[in-house]
């Protein structure tokens, strides 16, 4: 992530508006600030690199809808927001270490037999 971040900041939009009071650059700033250390817990972690992609995204694309910045510069910080967001949704589905979990069972459901319903009786027919 740390790698996405120092990219963008390299760019001539990310020296732009790294240090811009503009909101959306500012809860972009605040989530990037909330990253807990690398060694967290995976549960706890999910939600503050969500934080970043979303801010990310949003920052994104209003630099897009602004027309102001190259598009390189936009696709740089499009990558840094899936990397935060493919990191949370990775996060969130791991399994801390020594956290052991019991292995989930499904039962398997005894298939259903069909009996057919008994037909009507029928009136014999008289031959000719």
């Amino acid at each position: 992530m740390t790698s996405y971040f120092q990219a963008w900041t390299v760019t001539t939009m990310g020296q732009d508006v790294v240090g811009s009071g503009h909101r959306r650059v500012t809860a972009f700033r605040d989530a990037w600030q909330q990253l807990p250390p690398h060694n967290s817990t995976p549960g706890r972690a999910a939600g503050p690199y969500g934080d970043v992609a979303e801010r990310a995204k949003a920052l994104q694309a209003a630099a897009a809808r602004s027309g102001r910045f190259a598009p390189g510069d936009l696709q740089v910080l499009q990558a840094l927001a899936r990397a935060a967001d493919t990191h949370a949704a990775r996060l969130s589905v791991t399994i801390p270490s020594g956290q052991a979990t019991q292995p989930r069972t499904m039962a398997v459901p005894s298939p259903a037999v069909a009996i057919p319903a008994p037909l009507p009786a029928r009136a014999p027919r008289a031959s000719l």
